[in-house]
């Protein structure tokens, strides 16, 4: 079973089992499927109302019924569809074609491949077949070895897939009903971690980086802060002498003499809170009752850095 998709019992005893015709081939060659994971299908209606999907190393996307998994065939696999040539891109082990899991939503199934673009493909309810080819895809790629489509939604609206390149640390959103429409790319955070999952959660995105954790919420939920024209720091709020509820509102922005803002720090009652990508903040941070004081710096791409004023306010 070193090749193969398994059905387990509760008892961790095999029930059924798919295994490639051709694992020898695949064995020697180092294309082993379980490079990527399974995708159980949501139940149907049609001729396969219990679907599952796996794409791996080798150059073919499976698709079978995870009622009856075949077993291994002769001379074929007697599985309900396998696609070829679609996954994968010049690069980095160019002939391995997946090494994540694909994602689903309202009968669509998302990839990013191995040095390969965000790829959507519908999967038909009548037939049980997914597209031959992609209905849309973008145009970034991520580099080897690609990356994990993660889908949010409400229920069958307001749905965006996420994608993150670990090459480039960037955090990307696309319309998940055509994933040509790319909604937002995030500022590089510099090279991270292999297979980060975007994590959604309370109107949040959250991506494991190189001994950091990044979290992403939407525009506008706070005050804008325009940074100064001339190099400095603007803190926009809180605002000194006022008094606020917890969390409290911060928004601050900053100009450096190179133009460039590698990060932005919050520091609260002289302890660090957190480090913030390109030359803005904005966030919230739960305080206890009391005076508190807040200071914003930028930090230059040499590590040269300006510090705002304090500024003192009040929780109450």
């Amino acid at each position: 079973f070193g090749q193969s998709v398994i059905k387990l019992s509760p008892a961790l005893t095999v029930l059924d089992y798919f295994t490639p015709y051709n694992n020898a081939y695949q064995t020697g060659k180092d294309l082993d499927l379980g490079s990527g994971g399974v995708l159980l299908v949501p139940d149907q209606a049609g001729p396969y109302p219990n679907e599952l999907i796996i794409a791996g190393k080798p150059l073919l996307i499976y698709l079978m019924d995870r009622n009856h998994l075949s077993h291994i065939g002769n001379g074929s696999d007697n599985i309900i569809q396998e696609v070829p040539g679609q996954l994968g891109g010049p690069g980095t082990q160019s002939d391995n074609a997946s090494f994540t899991t694909p994602a689903y939503w309202n009968q669509n199934v998302y990839f990013i491949g191995n040095n390969d673009s965000l790829k959507m493909f519908s999967l038909s309810p009548s037939t049980g077949l997914l597209s031959t080819t992609p209905v849309s895809k973008d145009t970034f790629i991520y580099a080897f070895p690609g990356g994990q489509a993660v889908v949010s939604s409400n229920g069958l609206s307001n749905a965006i897939v996420w994608g993150y390149d670990y090459t480039t640390g960037t955090l990307h959103a696309y319309d998940a009903t055509n994933v040509s429409h790319v909604l937002y790319v995030s500022p590089a955070l510099g090279k991270g971690i292999k297979y980060p999952v975007p994590t959604v959660i309370n109107g949040h995105v959250y991506v494991g980086g190189n001994k950091a954790i990044f979290g992403f919420g939407l525009n506008g939920q706070q005050p804008s802060c325009t940074p100064p024209p001339s190099p400095g720091v603007n803190v926009c709020a809180p605002v000194a002498g006022q008094a606020y509820s917890s969390p409290v509102p911060v928004t601050a922005a900053g100009t450096d003499p190179t133009g460039t803002v590698n990060h932005m720090e919050l520091w609260i009652d002289n302890v660090k809170v957190n480090n913030y990508p390109g030359n803005m903040i904005n966030t919230t941070v739960p305080l206890a009752v009391g005076t508190h004081s807040a200071t914003a710096i930028e930090v230059g791409p040499n590590g040269g850095f300006i510090k705002s004023n304090p500024v003192a306010f009040t929780v109450h």
